[in-house]
């Protein structure tokens, strides 16, 4: 049966999901611009090349409020940046290959500045998800989310994949 489970989650990976919604997000939506709701839709363009529509989708609401709020600094150390609320010393170090040293204060803010732009910050999105859907067996989307926010600690992340899977299903039914 556990063999059956992860051929169906290979090639339906969120179908088997749960069906519960908690009834925040259609407030949420409700309030939701149009601005934001295109913003979702370019998220989900932005995914589509990779199988990660719906999980860019999701982030970008989860992490930005689609667009509506780009910095969010009491996150972690450095904070999140971005339509995908990405780390900037996680982009920093990507980018300028800094590692195993912390990236300088002039590498991190030019990753927070770049991380406003929303294709940036989706490729940004696109290649740390990537790196966990390495880390992981096919299907194990929960892991996925909770690293994309915690890293390593998947039990920090929990809560997050939660609020990733949530949306993921709201959105399902109201696009």
């Amino acid at each position: 049966m556990q063999f059956i489970s992860r051929i169906l989650a290979l090639f339906f990976p969120l179908s088997l999901l749960g069906k519960y919604v908690p009834k925040s997000l259609q407030k949420e939506w409700d309030i939701m611009s149009d601005e934001q709701i295109t913003i979702l839709g370019w998220a989900y363009t932005k995914g589509l090349d990779h199988g990660l529509e719906e999980t860019m989708r999701a982030i970008c609401w989860q992490e930005s409020s689609a667009g509506d709020d780009l910095e969010n600094e009491e996150d972690g150390t450095e904070g999140s940046y971005g339509y995908f609320g990405a780390n900037p010393v996680i982009v920093a170090t990507r980018v300028f290959g800094t590692w195993p040293d912390r990236p300088s204060a002039w590498h991190i803010q030019m990753a927070k500045d770049a991380l406003k732009d929303f294709d940036y910050g989706a490729d940004q999105c696109v290649l740390e998800l990537q790196h966990w859907l390495d880390e992981y067996l096919p299907g194990e989307w929960s892991k996925v989310w909770a690293s994309y926010n915690a890293g390593y600690n998947l039990r920090d992340g929990k809560g997050y994949a939660k609020d990733i899977k949530a949306k993921i299903m709201f959105l399902r039914r109201v696009i």
